[in-house]
């Protein structure tokens, strides 16, 4: 609603997406029950990138509004996204903190998860000493 899509399209988006459900699943010859799909978009949909790059959109904007990020020439560099992978950018552990809080909460506002066990922290530097 914010990026003024008319109604009656979201209404239908909405309402195609909560009636999303999955193929039986078939072992030798016993079929399952159709599976109801709670969340997430379809992998493969028309639809599926541009409802992921709404919420990539609005995932990075949270983040830049912060300001804790690199600086390149006079250009705030916080995080850099590739699909559903993210790195976060600061020059500083303070910074990368407001980051990952931001990170955090626009998580819990969008219903995201992060994978902790595929996070890595890297730290690099003239002053960084192993």
């Amino acid at each position: 609603m914010k990026r003024h899509v008319p109604t009656p399209f979201l209404n239908d988006v909405i309402n195609w997406h909560s009636k999303l459900t999955a193929m039986m699943i078939r072992w030798n010859t016993a079929l399952s029950d159709i599976l109801r799909v709670r969340s997430g978009i379809r992998q493969g949909g028309v639809l599926s990138p541009s409802l992921f790059n709404v919420y990539a959109d609005m995932f990075i904007n949270n983040v830049l509004t912060n300001n804790s990020g690199c600086y390149i020439n006079r250009c705030c560099v916080a995080c850099i996204m590739y699909a559903d992978d993210l790195m976060l950018l600061s020059s500083s552990v303070s910074g990368l903190q407001k980051l990952l809080d931001v990170s955090a909460m626009t998580a819990k506002e969008l219903c995201l998860q992060f994978n902790d066990r595929k996070s890595h922290c890297i730290v690099f530097g003239p002053r960084y000493q192993c």
